[in-house]
């Protein structure tokens, strides 16, 4: 009896950690500047516009998850969106309007910040009680060497297997993930002390994705688009 509750056991916790949340998330995003900035005269209100009018804002971002895969797009004006595809661990971004030929390509394998420096990210659980949406949450994290991340999770939420990122170094989502085991309810980056923008989940629907929405246009090499160099990124020219 002793023996067969034991292997009832390790297969339940096989199979549970096996399973991995396959949905939609849709998170709305806002920005913080810090003293420093609005002292030297850019305001949160002056950035918004003039982030608003070159189109790189957005203030809703869905992220679509299918096993190792995720597909993130954005309400920034023209529409964005990025791909992840963990057989090559790269994510691919990609634009509409003028900039819609062209994808740049980034090596999840790394973070900028760290790549070829041979430095380590820190990453620690930080003892603190934190409410998003009425879960309680708990806090890790992420320490890069001009950003901080800081993830919310709750782990009876979003459940999801680690193994699928453990390639994903890029702003310390294995390492989070290693330690979560779910996905986040929120999160904020900060930039260098001076900029944050928070994430917020307000929605979430498990539903079967179509895996169509993963996939990667044909790509060539092209130069000219490289000529300052990035260590952990391509930008490719899209085949038409």
């Amino acid at each position: 009896m002793r023996l067969f509750i034991i292997l009832a056991f390790l297969c339940t916790s096989t199979l549970s950690y096996a399973q991995s949340f396959e949905g939609t998330l849709t998170y709305v995003a806002d920005f913080r500047v810090s003293g420093d900035f609005i002292k030297a005269g850019v305001t949160k209100e002056a950035l918004l516009a003039r982030m608003n009018q070159d189109g790189s804002w957005a203030d809703t971002i869905w992220v679509s998850y299918k096993q190792g895969n995720y597909h993130t797009s954005k309400n920034t004006t023209p529409r964005s969106s990025a791909i992840y595809k963990p057989e090559a661990n790269k994510i691919y971004s990609l634009q509409e309007g003028e900039h819609a030929g062209i994808c740049t390509v980034t090596d999840a394998s790394q973070d900028l910040a760290y790549a070829g420096a041979g430095k380590k990210r820190i990453v620690q659980k930080i003892d603190t009680a934190v409410t998003v949406n009425g879960v309680a949450c708990t806090l890790i994290r992420v320490k890069l060497e001009d950003q901080i991340i800081d993830y919310y999770y709750n782990p009876g939420h979003l459940q999801v297997n680690p193994a699928l990122f453990s390639q994903h170094k890029y702003e310390g989502l294995a390492d989070f993930l290693k330690m979560s085991k779910a996905l986040p309810l929120k999160m904020e980056k900060t930039i260098n002390g001076m900029f944050t923008v928070t994430m917020t989940l307000v929605s979430t629907q498990a539903v079967a994705i179509d895996e169509g929405i993963f996939t990667i246009p044909v790509l060539a090499p092209d130069p000219s688009l490289n000529l300052i160099k990035v260590a952990n990124q391509e930008v490719m020219r899209i085949k038409r």
